[in-house]
């Protein structure tokens, strides 16, 4: 890079760069040096034997073959293990990692519209705004959303360079786009929309297909359509590994649960929900709980509200086609998330939105340069305007990051934001058992059994809060209440070995220890609960064997390796 250009003041470009990394990484600095939450961040990295295991050859391997928390994310796992080497498992080096590529993604969205659109200053609003957002806090702040960061990256990439393929018609950037496709739906299925986004950038800004051609040109049309199939096929088979994945873990709801009517009902009501946090993001929460019951005024309100957006943008079309393509880019871009196929109990959540709101920024910026040029605003007022509404926005974002500073805070803030949250309840209470608040932490897992009764999660929490209390016969109680709900809780029947083992009865310890590894092969735990079982029994051969496939399966555990050392010890002496 040539300095002498960076530091003139005139070289708008390397500055627009600067700006955006410089002010991102104060906002996002804090974050740093927050704790994991208790909301999927041990499934994913600090209880997950493959990431504290770090790279290798190995893990590699079982990240491409392995389901994770009904998602396959090969590259997501790989980027957790690759921190994991150089951080050990500390939360500081995954959150430095995910505000890297956020920043990363910032500079990347103001450099894709500055190549396809050829405006500098409007792509760097646009970038700024996409960079200091409060809606993406969740996707950047919370460790389990590497899967945001990572696939956006690449998802960006596949746009700039789709942009470089349509201007020069080069194979090897058409093999490069899809390749950086595939890269960003490895990472998370997010993007699978991602085709259909391509058909934007052709209409408006690299204008392959304008207007005048849909009637006038099928041909152009049909060899438009025909070069994103391979885009498309890709796009099939990741939407149907997620939604098998999302089966086998027991995440997509049935239509007993949600009916087709009421998820239509909710999409319409996000859609708008969606767009007035865009505009003010206040109470934002880490879930929103699903509602059954929406008031009717509310889907009016929204159907109005989209049936008037759509009509605007569709009436300036031909003056200002940005605004058309930046609404389909928001619709199209939340479809896979907007809850037609409705994944786990949340209504929406704030890191849908990741990519999705460049679509509105795109109508918000190249609107307002619109009236700009038609009534001659001051150009002045408006730049001062919208350095008002980024330095808003970015205080707004300073105060949203603090509520991640760790579980406790995050579900306290969130039970303060919603009604009827019985997910923050649960979590927020196993947030106080850690902090030694034992009632405490009872009462907020019965606040939420009154909201869902059949909350099999809270049964199995309070069952471990009397196990702690080495009540054992309480404990089984519980936790048959929440095998009764749902049968395939690797944890519960493990918890139930334990209790038994507490009780003196290995019988059925080992019973429960076995129907756990029936639902789940990999889990350390058992294998550890079979060894302890047999190594009290004197079957130390047995108990060595256990204990060696919990350490193979978890290589960081030191009750496994422990235990394998002093029963080796033990066989040692017995042989003399």
């Amino acid at each position: 890079m040539d300095f002498s250009k960076f530091f003139n003041f005139r070289n708008h470009f390397y500055w627009s760069i600067f700006l955006i990394v410089i002010i991102t990484s104060l906002v996002y600095f804090q974050a740093i040096h927050f704790d994991f939450v208790n909301y999927d961040d041990d499934g994913y990295v600090y209880q997950n034997p493959l990431v504290k295991s770090g790279i290798s050859i190995k893990g590699i391997f079982e990240a491409f073959s392995e389901m994770y928390k009904a998602n396959w994310i090969p590259l997501t796992l790989i980027s957790y293990m690759m921190d994991t080497e150089i951080f050990g498992v500390s939360p500081i080096g995954y959150h430095f990692t995910n505000i890297f590529f956020h920043i990363l993604n910032s500079v990347l969205v103001f450099f894709f519209f500055k190549i396809s659109t050829g405006h500098l200053w409007s792509g760097f609003v646009v970038a700024m705004l996409f960079a200091i957002h409060p809606l993406h806090v969740e996707s950047v702040v919370w460790i389990s959303e590497r899967k945001d960061v990572l696939s956006t990256f690449f998802g960006i990439c596949a746009l700039i360079m789709y942009v470089r393929y349509a201007t020069q018609k080069d194979l090897k950037k058409y093999l490069a786009v899809f390749l950086l496709f595939l890269c960003s739906l490895m990472s998370k299925p997010m993007l699978v929309t991602l085709p259909l986004v391509f058909f934007l950038l052709d209409f408006w800004p690299i204008h392959r297909m304008p207007s005048k051609q849909i009637s006038e040109n099928f041909r152009n049309i049909l060899m438009l359509v025909f070069e994103k199939l391979p885009f498309f096929i890709l796009s099939l088979i990741f939407s149907i590994i997620a939604i098998l994945s999302q089966k086998s873990g027991g995440t997509v709801g049935t239509i007993t649960e949600f009916p087709l009517s009421v998820r239509l009902m909710n999409s319409i009501v996000s859609y708008t929900e969606y767009i007035f946090k865009a505009v003010w993001p206040t109470n934002l929460a880490v879930i929103y709980p699903y509602q059954p019951d929406i008031r009717i005024s509310r889907i009016i309100i929204s159907i109005l509200v989209l049936f008037v957006i759509t009509c605007a943008v569709i009436y300036w079309n031909k003056k200002n086609p940005a605004l058309l393509v930046g609404w389909s880019w928001f619709l199209i871009t939340l479809l896979p998330v907007i809850g037609l196929i409705q994944v786990g109990t949340q209504a929406m959540a704030d890191r849908y939105t990741y990519v999705p709101l460049i679509g509105l920024f795109i109508v918000a910026v190249w609107g307002i340069q619109y009236l700009i040029l038609k009534f001659r605003l001051n150009k002045r007022i408006v730049g001062m305007a919208t350095a008002t509404i980024i330095l808003t926005f970015s205080i707004m974002t300073l105060n949203q990051i603090t509520i991640w500073k760790n579980s406790a805070t995050l579900f306290k803030h969130a039970l303060s934001v919603t009604h009827d949250n019985w997910v923050a309840h649960l979590n927020y209470g196993e947030a106080l058992l850690e902090q030694g608040q034992v009632e405490e932490a009872i009462g907020q897992y019965k606040k939420a059994l009154e909201i869902k009764p059949n909350f099999e999660l809270a049964y199995l929490n309070i069952g471990a809060v009397f196990a702690k209390k080495g009540q054992a016969d309480h404990a089984i109680a519980y936790y048959q209440k929440a095998l009764a709900i749902r049968q395939n809780q690797p944890m519960a029947w493990l918890n139930l070995g334990n209790a038994y083992f507490r009780k003196g009865v290995p019988d059925k310890a080992i019973f429960y220890y076995e129907t756990a590894l029936s639902f789940k092969p990999d889990f350390a735990e058992a294998y550890c609960g079979l060894g302890a079982v047999m190594a009290g029994r004197g079957e130390l051969e047995k108990a060595h064997q256990a204990f060696l496939q919990a350490l193979d399966i978890d290589p960081g555990s030191i009750s496994a390796r422990n235990s394998i050392t002093q029963i080796e010890e033990k066989m040692r002496k017995n042989s003399q």
